[in-house]
């Protein structure tokens, strides 16, 4: 049953939602483009870069450098949500609405297409993962923009083995049915109270029968069973630290908890806190969960304005550098979109600390963090000076990549965006490609152009990932491409490099 508990009504900024969308006809195994083959046939990648952008902290800025793309409509069907873990730092776990998840490995730069080290098959639409050392979560959604799915609300558990020998096929040691308590969720997120419990946190999305829904499922019982399954790993253990706690609980519990975001996507989790973003909604939500039963998880504050889905991320969940460990970096998914970095030291009262928002930055998702060098590490001569980056997908119609300085982070600055490739659509000839550009570019706006009727493929991006040597792969929803560039400081005298000594 869901509980409505604490928080004030706040104004809430109704904003454009999800359309439905149609993938694109398959094709088979890898298809590959190299840099002067994948721009030069449909016209250089446009780069929008304004002269204020130029000028990051210091007057640093970046450069972004096509080196090849890869397409594969089978493992990346649909991307939604692409995520590396500290735990295992060169691999990236890619969630696709299109059905199943794949496994792949950025450790060797320039690899084309990289390794695929594992895959998940399954015909279900998967969006949402998280990770707590051998136990990742994977939310399957129930409905969509476009309304209901062939199967309600599932969390799928799978154990990734502590040596990374997966074999090449994935499979969920268990799965929670969630449809007797909401009939969607979207993204997830593990937490691991004191007492040793693990719940995993989920936003409702597109949920009908709540509104504004976090759906907390305790776990603690499903990884009893686990752990003292003969598959089971040697000790459930603590998955934040490697102790054995065994928390005795009673069988899956599942709270619902309404809040003032509509059509929860971004859930984060700080200490004992989860910050809620929706689709719909300008609203932060602050949960608190120190007991994420019905009776004790309630909202403890709302900030309106912050913008929209809010999906975050924070340095301890990235794999690569290191930043504030208070700091939420927010994606602001609205028209004139971009970046928030919001100060959770008191966790009941953020402090938005600075923001970046332009209509060149629309529709930014997915925010990942990267540590960029800004030249080689030397003997005797300390660690090379750096720049802390905020990269954000863009899920505009034509696709682009935002970066973000955040080195200074009362004073980011938009430092970056590179546009995807155009492909026109079977309907467009070369010619008419060319009539067409001309005019979309000259009197449509990018980022609210339906895609259904414009000349070009959606090249709209939800997810990126990037690797230790400062490659960024960036995955396209509706083609199942990843275009690949090369991240590197723009400052004449930087010699970049993020390899290890």
């Amino acid at each position: 049953m869901a509980s409505r508990r604490g928080g004030v009504l706040v104004f809430i900024a109704a904003l454009q939602a999800f359309h439905a969308e149609n993938l694109d006809p398959d094709h088979s195994d890898f298809d590959h483009l190299n840099g002067a083959d994948a721009f030069g046939e449909f016209g250089d990648a446009e780069r929008s870069i304004s002269d204020e952008m130029r000028q990051g902290a210091r007057g640093r800025s970046v450069e972004m450098t096509f080196k090849y793309s890869y397409t594969n409509t089978t493992l990346f069907n649909y991307a939604a949500e692409s995520r590396g873990y500290p735990e295992e730092p060169d691999r990236v776990f890619v969630t696709c609405r299109g059905g199943g998840m794949t496994v792949i490995d950025l450790s060797t730069p320039g690899s084309n297409p990289p390794d695929v080290v594992a895959r998940w098959e399954t015909p279900w639409t998967v969006e949402g993962q998280d990770r707590m050392g051998e136990l990742l979560v994977v939310s399957e959604l129930g409905r969509g923009p476009a309304g209901p799915l062939p199967r309600g609300p599932h969390l799928h558990l799978f154990r990734l083995p502590r040596d990374g020998a997966y074999g090449p096929a994935l499979s969920p040691f268990g799965s929670v049915n969630l449809t007797s308590h909401i009939d969607a969720i979207l993204h997830v997120k593990l937490y691991q109270n004191d007492g040793g419990e693990t719940w995993a946190i989920c936003s409702g999305g597109f949920a009908t029968t709540a509104e504004g829904a976090l759906v907390a499922v305790n776990l603690t019982r499903v990884l009893l069973d686990w752990g003292n399954s003969s598959e089971g790993s040697e000790s459930l253990g603590d998955f934040r630290g490697g102790h054995d706690v065994r928390a005795r609980s009673a069988a899956i519990a599942v709270s619902v908890l309404e809040t003032d975001v509509s059509q929860p996507e971004g859930v984060m989790i700080v200490g004992d806190y989860a910050y809620i973003g929706g689709i719909n909604s300008s609203t932060l939500a602050v949960v608190a969960l120190d007991d994420p039963s019905p009776m004790h998880m309630h909202v403890v504050a709302h900030r309106d304005h912050y913008g929209a889905q809010l999906v975050a991320t924070s340095w301890a969940k990235e794999p690569f550098g290191s930043g504030p460990p208070d700091l939420l970096y927010m994606a602001d998914w609205r028209e004139v979109g971009g970046l928030a970095i919001v100060n959770t030291s008191d966790p009941t009262m953020p402090v938005l600390l600075s923001s970046v928002r332009s209509q060149q930055a629309a529709k930014a998702n997915r925010v990942k963090m990267f540590q960029l060098r800004l030249g080689p590490w030397l003997p005797h001569q300390g660690d090379p000076e750096v720049m802390n980056l905020a990269l954000l997908p863009l899920e505009q119609p034509i696709g682009a990549l935002a970066v973000v300085d955040v080195t200074n982070a009362t004073e980011a600055r938009l430092v970056a965006v590179q546009r995807l490739p155009l492909f026109p659509t079977a309907s467009h000839n070369k010619d008419g490609r060319d009539r067409n550009r001309n005019s979309w570019t000259k009197t449509k706006s990018r980022s609210s152009k339906d895609d259904d009727d414009a000349p070009w493929t959606s090249t709209k991006t939800y997810c990126l990932a990037v690797s230790q040597s400062a490659e960024v792969h960036v995955f396209v929803a509706l083609t199942s491409t990843v275009y690949v560039f090369q991240l590197s400081a723009a400052d004449a005298a930087a010699a970049n490099t993020n390899q290890q000594a």
